[in-house]
């Protein structure tokens, strides 16, 4: 197999940061710009061209725009738009945030295949993407088009974060640092203005091998290979060589392989993760990202994907990547292509006669079948015309299926067969496989419908040393649901592991606790000689220890807590452009017994977004801790008022109506909440105590009984029902319920 290692060369240029708004140079002492890169490596600079990378944002131009601008227009619901050219300049017509038909100058485009999309200029520095975007696949696969992006979510309101003028649709906070090289996105979080800079407007050298500026250096003065060359190291960690009594290669490991960060830099942008810091270039990625774990609707049970999740999380659950292997393995680091086509990637390290067979695939050579991807990476299309393969590189469970209702490879591709078919073949094909043995998905299913029996099965996947770290990090973060000593006890063992995504699940589990305990727990992990401590978890700790006193701790502790306390408030103005980063430190400074600090920030966080819910809810609370509830009404009034659909803001309001003892207008609320969370039975337990205190148990139990439909055996639902039946005098019921909560 082809090994990714190639030495990097500068040449000494003049480069600087440039900002889409005014295109003016801002300074740059790092980063040097591909140019300057091309001078030395010409061949690599030419595999990159028109890549992925090369064409992930372009300035419109005739050569770039791939959609059609020939007073097209185009409708969908409530949405018109209209593309057009004048002298050279692209527009498009279509309603803002208020629904009023508006001009917009569109400045960029956004990707080539299978979909492209266009950014236009929305003032103070913000860049938005439209969600009608051109399907650049050919006409015969159904291409050459105008579609949007929400075609499966019905009609968008103007004024919803969802529509385009939206926040999850802004340029600069959502999309550029992967889009672009060197960005800064330079967030005004007083003005609401954005300058954001970037180096390179497209996915460039420096944005996986790092500023250039030091390599220049480098190279100027001799470049020694024995020197450190100034780049980030992307080697692959070792060798895959082919053993002849061997059916796969056989890994050796390179001599510094733990301080190749080739995975970590690919992960930095092809993962589904929130930032720490905006200089991650050259940090693991556990020390820069937190990575979202197994949860539901993001991933199914057994770890396949469901939403987008962007392969590294995918990827890190497989067998290849636990054995050595690396993304340049199989893809080609420049153009991005397969190191081979077809099976033959495969085939670089499992042997051809033993796996690219019918023997092995029970397919026709010719028929898609014999293709390893079909069976070991499915697609999932997500953006209506972009498939993409799972990387768990999973064996095929139809068996699964018909236990959890999740999806397999064989009935994707055999939809008119049935799940009961395609495990009888599967066992037919390999009747003495042990990859049929007992699954993750079993027990993070028991956890997410809150199970009785997901409390043994989550405590012993968490301890499992066969396991992928992100799938007992997933276990941990489940049994939050389910506080009891063993659970702690896991909880306690498991902040030693050294992977801080098992850590952090843990912390969630220690944070229950009273603040004194939990300070017992999680004191060592702040003192930063610790082997199994990094930055990141030292910031969560700091996060959950909010309300311990600096004055009261020893010195040396005192100022451990304190630096890492000052690192968290940092990371979360990482994204001061989001409401959810100033609701988080409004909630730390709470802790913390700041109420008007905390106060400002929630305050600040609806300046960002004005229906963030959390928010509302958050502040409506520190209004009621501090005497204010005539403010908690208003501010909850208006969150059902511009959120109606919004469970959280339902229910809130309705607890709040509790505390007033105002019932008639709490159980309605409660019962909106209700109805719109059928798998929060939190939510319905809560309406029931509303219908009870109200007189109105028998309402209670039929409320009870139909949520215990949707989330069989949660404890919580059974152990009120047996409480409400006793009130009711019904024997038989109370003994029924009993029995399902011995179980």
């Amino acid at each position: 197999m082809q090994i990714f290692s190639i030495t990097i060369l500068f040449f000494l240029s003049s480069f600087a940061p440039h900002s889409f708004a005014n295109n003016d140079p801002v300074p740059s002492e790092k980063f040097i710009g591909k140019a300057a890169c091309a001078n030395c490596h010409q061949q690599q600079f030419n595999d990159w061209k028109n890549s992925h990378h090369d064409l992930a944002m372009q300035p419109v131009n005739k050569n770039t725009v791939l959609g059609d601008f020939d007073q097209t227009k185009f409708s969908f619901h409530n949405t018109t738009a209209e593309f057009y050219r004048q002298n050279e300049q692209y527009f498009v017509k279509t309603q803002n945030k208020k629904g009023v038909l508006t001009e917009y100058k569109i400045l960029y485009t956004f990707g080539f295949t299978p979909l492209q999309q266009y950014l236009v200029d929305f003032g103070q520095g913000r860049l938005q993407a439209l969600s009608i975007a051109w399907d650049s696949r050919p006409k015969t696969e159904g291409g050459q088009r105008w579609y949007h992006l929400q075609a499966d979510q019905g009609e968008i309101p103007f004024d919803d974060m969802l529509h385009w003028t939206g926040s999850y649709f802004n340029w600069n906070s959502r999309c550029a640092e992967c889009h672009s090289t060197g960005f800064e996105k330079n967030f005004d979080d007083e003005k609401l203005i954005y300058n954001s800079t970037w180096t390179d407007i497209d996915v460039a050298c420096e944005s996986c091998h790092g500023a250039g500026k030091d390599h220049q250096m480098w190279a100027k003065n001799g470049a020694s290979i024995k020197q450190n060359n100034g780049l980030i190291n992307l080697a692959p960690k070792g060798l895959w060589q082919i053993i002849p009594d061997r059916n796969t290669a056989q890994f050796t490991p390179n001599k510094d392989h733990e301080k190749s960060l080739q995975l970590d830099t690919c992960a930095h942008c092809h993962s589904r993760r929130s930032a720490l810091t905006e200089n991650y270039l050259g940090k693991k990625f556990d020390e820069s990202h937190h990575l979202q774990l197994l949860d539901e609707n993001i991933y199914h049970s057994d770890g396949q994907i469901q939403d987008e999740d962007y392969v590294y999380g995918s990827f890190i659950q497989s067998k290849m990547y636990h054995e050595g292997v690396v993304c340049s393995n199989c893809h080609e680091p420049h153009s991005l292509k397969l190191r081979a086509p077809d099976n033959a990637v495969c085939t670089q390290c499992h042997k051809r006669e033993v796996f690219d067979t019918p023997k092995h695939h029970q397919h026709d050579i010719t028929n898609t079948g014999a293709q390893c991807v079909n069976c070991h990476m499915p697609e999932t299309t997500y953006m209506s015309v972009d498939p993409r393969r799972d990387h768990s590189l999973r064996i095929p469970r139809p068996d699964l299926s018909k236990k959890l209702g999740l999806p397999n490879a064989c009935n994707t591709c055999h939809q008119e067969q049935s799940i009961d078919w395609a495990v009888k073949k599967v066992e037919s094909w390999y009747p003495t496989s042990q990859k049929r043995m007992t699954h993750f998905a079993k027990t993070l299913y028991a956890g997410r419908k809150q199970w009785a029996t997901g409390h043994d099965l989550l405590n012993k996947l968490a301890h499992d040393t066969t396991q992928a770290s992100i799938v007992k990090a997933s276990a941990l973060s489940l049994l939050t649901q389910y506080p009891t000593q063993e659970t702690l006890n896991t909880a306690i063992a498991s902040l030693k592991n050294t992977d801080s995504k098992i850590q952090r699940s843990a912390l969630g589990i220690i944070e229950m606790l009273p603040t004194e305990q939990a300070y017992q727990h999680l004191a060592s992990l702040l003192d930063t000689s610790n082997s199994y401590s990094n930055k990141a978890i030292r910031m969560e700790v700091a996060r959950v220890l909010a309300a311990v006193p600096l004055e009261q701790l020893p010195k040396v502790q005192a100022q451990q807590l304190a630096n890492a306390q000052n690192n968290y408030i940092i990371s979360q103005l990482v994204n001061n452009d989001t409401a959810n980063s100033h609701q988080n430190l409004a909630l730390f400074y709470a802790k913390q017994g700041q109420i008007s600090k905390a106060e400002q920030l929630y305050k600040k966080a609806l300046s960002i977004n004005t229906k963030f819910v959390p928010a509302m809810v958050n502040l409506a609370d520190l209004y009621r801790q501090t005497g204010k509830d005539s403010q908690a009404t208003v501010l909850l009034f208006n969150a059902v008022k511009v959120m109606p659909e919004n469970a959280m803001a339902q229910f809130a309001l309705g607890l709040q109506q509790v505390r007033q003892k105002n019932m008639i207008v709490a159980i309605k609320h409660l019962q909106i909440a209700a109805g719109l969370s059928p798998n929060l039975p939190y939510y319905h337990y809560v309406y029931a105590v509303a219908l009870d205190t109200n007189n109105e148990t028998k309402k209670a139990v039929v409320v009870l009984e139909n949520s215990l439909r949707v989330n069989p055996n949660d404890q919580q639902l059974i152990s009120s029902l047996i409480s409400y039946y006793q009130k009711l005098g019904d024997i038989k019921k109370v003994q029924f319920y009993m029995a399902q909560y011995q179980q």
